[in-house]
């Protein structure tokens, strides 16, 4: 992991994959999405959370929701509206 520390004023995501191991879960920030997703997805997402720093719990949102909070980052916004799990 290249960085570990959190900000938690940054939309972070939590994603759960459907298998059961060690590498099942991720956490991780802004287009590091796209990353985890390009690296990990071998057996299809769970889903995504968003971290709500208010309630220091992730909740779930919808899957546009987390488009448009990436629609700033072009590359990542390009690479999940194409990703199985946003269609």
């Amino acid at each position: 992991m290249k960085n570990t520390a959190i900000n938690t004023d940054l939309n972070t995501y939590l994603v759960q994959f459907n298998f059961q191991s060690t590498n099942g879960q991720f956490i991780t920030q802004g287009a590091g999405l796209m990353d985890v997703l390009r690296e990990h997805d071998k057996n299809r997402v769970k889903y995504i959370k968003i971290f709500d720093p208010h309630k220091c719990t992730f909740k779930r949102v919808s899957r546009e929701k987390i488009l448009q909070l990436l629609s700033w980052e072009t590359e990542a916004y390009e690479y999940l509206k194409n990703h199985y799990f946003f269609k």
